[in-house]
């Protein structure tokens, strides 16, 4: 391809520069997610139409508005009462047994009473949590982490399946609404189908024991603010999920959805039956590796983080 002429330049930066065919351009390479975004936004203006799942996802996120506000050490009765006015409205549409029975649930409906014994002049005690895991144990599980690119030809039970998923809520989500939605596929043809989707699947060998396609239920943001939360939430359990595999023996290779098309949208949908409500953040495939890997060298702590002191008031940026 020839390079631009200095005549194609002359007409073409000043067409770049304005600000209606920006706005066209921008439109166009991100209508995959201004889509996402207004889908939601459509949803959230037929509220009481949505089904449990939905208010699940919101009376977590103002359950968890009343629980900071019981944690502050200037509480005084009234605060927090629009918080707690849509909790007890988001937990009367929840009816099932399944979500009743439901851990974060019941945590939720804790805290309402919480809310409501405080406003009554009935004190509560919380405790800080402490771990038994030593910080040299942790950042060995860190440090020694690979992705794996060939697997040993035994299959992966479902009970170190659950335990690997198990731990995709335990990371800090926004307002607490943990949103991840993971579909797994342990069938052979399956799993070649779904990497074929994904760009940089590439090297891998003729096995593939698993694939997790981790998702976001876009229903409990609210769109366009808030249109960075999704991946960051979910990106949060991801990296439980890869690390507690690790400790299991299992290597999980993460795979960019990032420059998916909306043909491959709809495929990965078809083959793993997410529903539309459902972003895909990310996908990963998984097994016992059948391989060694190098460690990648990171680059230094010098060049990562700025600590501003007392005796230091001014950052010390390396340069760039």
């Amino acid at each position: 391809m020839k390079p631009p002429t200095g005549r194609f330049r002359k007409w073409v930066r000043p067409l770049l520069a304005h600000p209606v065919i920006r706005f066209l351009l921008v439109h166009y390479y991100y209508r995959d997610v201004i889509r996402s975004s207004e889908r939601v936004f459509q949803l959230r203006r037929k509220l009481e139409q949505q089904g449990e799942s939905f208010w699940a996802n919101d009376l977590r996120k103002h359950a968890h508005i009343l629980d900071k506000g019981l944690q502050r050490c200037d509480w005084e009765p009234g605060h927090s009462a629009a918080a707690y006015d849509a909790a007890r409205h988001a937990m009367s549409k929840i009816h099932s047994e399944d979500l009743l029975g439901d851990a974060s649930i019941q945590w939720a409906g804790k805290k309402i009473q919480e809310y409501e014994g405080r406003r009554a002049c009935h004190p509560t005690r919380t405790t800080f949590a402490r771990t038994s895991c030593s910080y040299e144990d942790l950042v060995d599980v860190m440090k020694t982490r690979r992705s794996i690119r060939r697997f040993k030809k035994h299959p992966v039970d479902d009970s170190t399946i659950r335990k690997i998923v198990d731990v995709i809520n335990w990371s800090p989500t926004s307002c607490h609404r943990q949103t991840a939605k993971v579909y797994i596929s342990n069938d052979p043809d399956r799993v070649r189908k779904c990497m074929d989707l994904c760009a940089g699947s590439s090297g891998f060998g003729d096995y593939i024991p698993l694939f997790f396609c981790f998702c976001s239920d876009m229903r409990a943001y609210q769109m366009p603010v808030e249109l960075s939360l999704p991946f960051i939430d979910v990106s949060l359990g991801i990296q439980n999920c890869t690390l507690v595999a690790h400790t299991l023996g299992i290597s999980l290779t993460l795979m960019s959805w990032a420059q998916s098309t909306e043909k491959e949208d709809r495929r990965m949908r078809k083959l793993l039956r997410i529903p539309a409500d459902d972003a895909i953040i990310v996908n990963a495939v998984g097994g016992y590796p059948a391989c060694e890997a190098d460690i990648p060298a990171r680059k230094s702590l010098t060049s990562t983080m700025t600590l501003i002191s007392e005796k230091n008031h001014l950052p010390n940026p390396v340069n760039r």
